[in-house]
């Protein structure tokens, strides 16, 4: 069992995908502003993501993101703009990113939800 608390309240699907950030805002770090970075996605829900990073993001940084998953057989580009919530090093020395997405400021939000829909239906049946 893991040590941390699990706070999501949607159900989460695995998904492995590529996401490139760029920070808009970084109040802890002023200077992070503009910073651009890549991610690997590990598992989506219809709030957020789990993020595997090659550098620590500060939590409660504001980051625009273009996340690309397999979706409906093919990939599918999503632009979402998230919070930085937790931020943890992994064994491996890769940082672990929750995420949480912002729907009125998402460009894609409205197909982000209808994916992860889709996805979920798909799973149960």
């Amino acid at each position: 069992m893991s040590p941390f608390t699990q706070n999501r309240k949607t159900r989460r699907i695995e998904k492995d995908g590529k996401a490139q950030g760029v920070i808009s805002t970084c109040k802890a770090f002023p200077a992070l502003r503009g910073k651009k970075f890549q991610a690997i996605v590990k598992n989506v829900s219809s709030n957020g993501l789990l993020l595997y990073l090659d550098q620590p993001l500060p939590p409660g940084s504001i980051v625009d993101w273009e996340v690309t998953l397999m979706a409906a057989g093919k990939n599918q580009r999503f632009k979402l703009i998230t919070e930085i919530v937790w931020c943890r090093v992994l064994a491996n020395g890769q940082q672990s990113a929750g995420v949480r997405l912002y729907r009125e400021a998402s460009f894609d939000f409205t197909v982000w939800e209808h994916m992860i829909f889709n996805e979920i239906r798909a799973r149960e049946f």
